[in-house]
């Protein structure tokens, strides 16, 4: 059976579908601190026998950038994935009721079934696993538990949460090893503590706010996305700092922070990423360019060593990479597709190893997979006369900009897409020459058919049928 009917939190899914009218790029965000309402439980750990493992090799189907590990059946749903220490990828298998290990050098997988419940149960959004201790830890829509798996005894914990049917999604460590959670449909955040205890605290904002994305800060602080109300916020020494986003931004689900405390999240309707800049108050939103069913749907985010970020364009059917230093994203399309559910893989969940290397869930495939970022582009694209300083275009007004491309064999089509809701439809983009192969020159025309006065991001695309890559330039419209 396919789950693919439910495998979304149904506001999100309806959200997705109206663009809403939106402010600027860059704007001031308004701060509300609330003191925390905490509802506190402890629950004896049920603890079962050893979970046997189902052993297999999978064999690797490997293409121009990807690597794909097949688990036993194409039915199996894998949602949820994580790395440990050890490079082993961890993912959860939602028509199994199991969770994985696999180990990428050999293509062994080892699959746990979760004792007490039945094939198709499991619904896991999130997995993270505490190396120091060796519990892979995970959430579970169906029994409104955190369940930790034991990597040394091999056996589940479970831990329910206080509030019935509260839908635990997202999850995230801490240094003190507490498993910090988001509550979709209740509304908290929750803490699970080493000692069992659990912590739930509610949001202080009005409204359907489903908490989604989670993560920590360096300073502790526990930073999380509400996409129902178009807000994030940090929960930081018993107290709630919510931002409230509502006309900026759209369905913020992932979130990550990175080393200059900057937080990044993913706009899922918009197929947008967004930078916030938390001491200036400042936004800075880009658009992806894999939009293949209009949307390309950007779910998770993380951050890696160099402060570069990746995401899952889970509609786009991309692993994608933003590079900041060079204002370069490079969107890596998945091969595997399903043509009867809209010519994806559905890839749901994304995740960094310790060093670098993405990881992605392709739910409607049975696969997993991961990305060869080391291997040449063989793909390059350069605005020629563009300084990097914002370049000026008055209403009504024009520039253009050259382009140099480069393509190693792989035949190239440019396009152009801007970062902002209110102004999706007031750029507008020509060029001399809109495909090529080899080596070649264009000229990009961007045409300002009424846009607002402020700062837009604009993405130029040199997209293969391997990838996307593109170019983010700054407009000023005074």
């Amino acid at each position: 059976m396919r789950l693919g009917a439910n495998i979304e939190q149904p506001g999100l899914r309806r959200r997705r579908k109206t663009r809403k009218n939106r402010k600027l790029a860059l704007i001031l965000v308004v701060l509300i601190a609330a003191g925390a309402v905490i509802s506190v439980s402890y629950f004896r750990t049920r603890t079962n026998s050893a979970a046997p493992a189902t052993t297999y090799v999978s064999h690797v189907e490997k293409s121009a950038f990807t690597a794909e590990y097949p688990t036993q059946g194409t039915e199996t749903s894998p949602n949820a994935i994580t790395i440990d220490s050890s490079g082993n990828v961890w993912f959860a298998l939602w028509n199994l009721s199991s969770i994985a290990e696999l180990n990428p050098a050999n293509g062994t997988i080892h699959e746990y079934h979760i004792t007490g419940l039945k094939n198709g149960a499991l619904v896991a959004w999130g997995i993270v696993v505490d190396n120091s201790r060796q519990v892979v830890w995970f959430p579970d829509l169906s029994s409104n538990s955190i369940w930790g798996f034991n990597m040394s005894s091999n056996k589940f914990l479970q831990y329910k949460i206080p509030t019935p049917n509260s839908f635990p999604f997202r999850l995230s460590l801490d240094k003190n090893h507490d498993v910090w959670f988001t509550e979709l449909s209740a509304g908290k955040i929750g803490e699970l503590t080493p000692n069992g205890t659990i912590a739930e605290y509610g949001v202080p904002q009005s409204g359907d706010t489903e908490p989604s994305g989670i993560t920590v800060d360096s300073l502790g602080k526990i930073w999380f996305t509400l996409a129902g109300t178009d807000s994030i916020g940090y929960f930081y020494n018993g107290n709630f700092t919510i931002q409230n986003l509502t006309g900026i931004i759209s369905t913020p689900v992932g979130i990550a922070v990175d080393s200059h405390e900057n937080v990044w999240i993913t706009q899922h309707g918009p197929s947008f990423i967004s930078e916030l800049n938390p001491e200036a108050h400042l936004i800075k939103t880009i658009s992806t360019s894999n939009n293949s069913l209009t949307y390309s749907l950007p779910y998770f985010i993380s951050v890696d060593s160099n402060d570069n970020i990746w995401f899952n364009e889970h509609q786009g059917n991309a692993m994608s990479e933003f590079i900041p230093s060079s204002s370069t994203l490079v969107e890596y399309f998945i091969p595997t597709r399903i043509v009867s559910e809209g010519n994806i893989s559905y890839a749901l969940t994304s995740a960094l190893s310790n060093n670098g290397q993405p990881w992605y869930t392709e739910l409607f495939t049975g696969k997993v997979g991961t990305v060869n970022i080391t291997k040449d582009l063989g793909v390059g694209l350069k605005v020629v006369n563009y300084s990097g300083s914002s370049a000026s275009v008055a209403s009504g007004k024009q520039i253009s900009l050259g382009l140099s491309v480069s393509s190693q064999s792989e035949s190239v089509n440019l396009a152009g897409y801007v970062g902002n809701f209110t102004s999706q439809g007031n750029f507008t983009y020509s060029f001399t020459h809109n495909s090529g192969n080899g080596n070649f020159q264009s000229t990009i025309t961007i045409h300002n058919a009424g846009a607002k006065p402020g700062v837009y991001l604009i993405t130029i695309t040199a997209r293969t049928a391997s990838l996307a890559v593109s170019k983010i330039i700054e407009i000023t419209v005074p």
